[in-house]
């Protein structure tokens, strides 16, 4: 009678078994590998339970009670997600080394015909890229914003917003300029607030099978294998392959230190958890390290 339940729980779907807890939110960080994140997390979630929208112009369109359906959200909406769905959520993230970060933004923007900031952006190289002050929102501790609530509330504007094809990425464009405008001492302080108490997993594009093995150990799900996690959404090039000046890069990391702080920290707790599991289960330490993501 137990293994008849064992094989029927084995089939019935995460998102089913787990109705009474709070939703998952992968706060995807853009260029982080995070389009990894999200195929393996809808994997096991299930697509069915999965919301539809990645950022916020396509979240806005779809209707309420759908949303309330959602057992997993993957997307570029920062910490203020909660504020709009109003309801409680479990979140998990994943940070970057800031300059490989920055490379590879602008490979995509660069790339991307349908970014709002592809015209621009095309024109330069990435050199010139990280020093026009036009570019900054996209650079400037780019990864701790995403961790602090945009001064544009969303939820309370979403009604009136222009919903039509020729306006797309705009209002996620918007949400992420409008953090630039934060006083850095503010984001340092808000965005390590974030992780230490709101977010339940937090790890690196660098250990990105340890992050998702944690993930897995939270949230009781199947542990990854590298097989897999296929790297999505990624630049032609690595942006570790790319050659880089030494003042482009002393300016990226001059506009990212608070990105930095918390990169390195999480870097080294995702080491020291690492020991501690392999301890714990007798097994010597995996090799975390990822392949270069776009």
């Amino acid at each position: 009678m137990n293994g008849l339940v064992t094989r029927i729980a084995e089939r019935v779907p995460w998102a089913i078994t787990n109705l009474t807890l709070a939703p998952i939110y992968f706060l995807h960080i853009p260029k982080t590998a995070g389009s990894s994140v999200s195929f393996w997390l809808k994997d096991q979630i299930g697509k069915n339970h999965t919301c539809a929208a990645g950022n916020w112009d396509e979240l806005i369109r779809i209707e309420r009670s759908e949303l309330r359906k959602c057992r997993l959200f993957c997307g570029h909406f920062g910490v203020d997600l909660k504020r709009f769905l109003h309801r409680s959520l479990r979140t998990v993230s994943i940070l970057r080394d800031p300059v490989q970060r920055t490379i590879s933004h602008y490979h995509h923007v660069h790339r991307d015909t349908y970014h709002p900031r592809h015209r621009r952006v095309v024109r330069e190289t990435l050199d010139e890229f990280v020093r026009n002050p036009d570019n900054w929102p996209m650079i400037d501790n780019f990864q701790a914003r995403y961790l602090v609530q945009t001064p544009v509330n969303i939820t309370n504007s979403s009604g009136p917003f222009d919903r039509s094809d020729s306006k797309a990425g705009q209002l996620s464009v918007l949400s992420e300029d409008a953090r630039f405008l934060l006083d850095p001492g503010y984001v340092r302080e808000k965005s390590r607030e974030v992780i230490e108490r709101d977010i339940s997993v937090v790890g690196t594009t660098e250990q990105l099978l340890q992050f998702l093995s944690s993930v897995a150990r939270e949230f009781i799900l199947p542990l990854p294998r590298p097989e897999d996690v296929p790297f999505i959404n990624v630049s032609p090039l690595p942006a570790s392959d790319v050659q880089v000046a030494s003042e482009t890069r002393d300016i990226i990391r001059e506009l990212t230190p608070i990105d930095q702080e918390l990169w390195n920290s999480c870097q080294r707790r995702g080491h020291a958890d690492a020991i501690c599991h392999a301890a714990a289960t007798k097994t010597a330490p995996m090799d975390y390290t990822a392949p270069s993501a776009g």
